[in-house]
């Protein structure tokens, strides 16, 4: 069975509960190797000194800020106080977590974790490993964590054309490809092939898949 399938199999079973010390630590060893530690070091791309934020075990498990993390990580984020959400923004993706709730969002696919995110302090605190194994699966970020040192660093993005925006006015189409790399002049080439419109981008890496779920708008009816 897929682990998506899985995942949402447990949707109607709410989240629940376990011994994490007996059960955890004998499936994801590497995570409790450092339970003494206070603290999460995160490191940037290109950078050699990390940010730290407090960890707060529980169930054995280490818990950080969402907010904190996101900071750390230089990404932006929305918070919902009454609902307590809070969506941060990834540079492809969006991810909503929410307190008291095993579920996390990442752009239109609910993806379940063996532990929920709590409430602390008027923050929300996500299950670190299992958060961060959803984002490196189902986004174009890919997070190396490592539970002997309790540090996380930011790997290279999977994708470097993050999506197409079309735009249709009235005096034509804007067509807009989001990149997460700059292209020079001559590694793009843009020519009318069979009634398409062709924009090669050379080195450009995309997830087919979701260019293919670009909303149509004029007289653009695929992508």
């Amino acid at each position: 069975m897929k682990r998506r399938h899985f995942l949402k199999s447990l949707a109607g079973l709410g989240y629940f509960f376990i011994d994490a010390k007996s059960a955890l630590a004998r499936t994801f060893p590497q995570y409790f190797s450092a339970q003494n530690s206070k603290t999460l070091t995160v490191y940037r791309p290109g950078s050699s000194y990390g940010s730290s934020i407090p960890i707060w075990w529980r169930y054995d498990v280490p818990y950080v800020s969402a907010f904190k993390l996101a900071q750390a990580l230089d990404y932006q984020t929305y918070f919902n106080h009454e609902k307590k959400k809070l969506v941060i923004y990834l540079p492809s993706n969006r991810i909503v977590v929410a307190a008291e709730n095993p579920f996390a969002i990442i752009d239109d696919k609910t993806l379940q974790m063996p532990l929920p995110a709590l409430w602390k302090n008027d923050e929300i605190y996500i299950p670190l490993p299992y958060l961060v194994s959803l984002i490196s699966e189902y986004s174009n970020l890919s997070l190396n964590y490592d539970g002997n040192r309790q540090e996380l660093r930011i790997g290279q993005e999977r994708y470097n054309v993050a999506g197409v925006d079309i735009d249709a006015k009235k005096n034509g189409i804007v067509i807009r490809i989001r990149t997460s790399r700059k292209y020079e002049k001559g590694e793009i080439s843009m020519d009318m092939r069979y009634d398409w419109l062709h924009i090669d981008l050379y080195g450009g890496t995309a997830d087919i898949n979701l260019l293919g779920k670009t909303p149509r708008a004029g007289y653009i009816r695929e992508v």
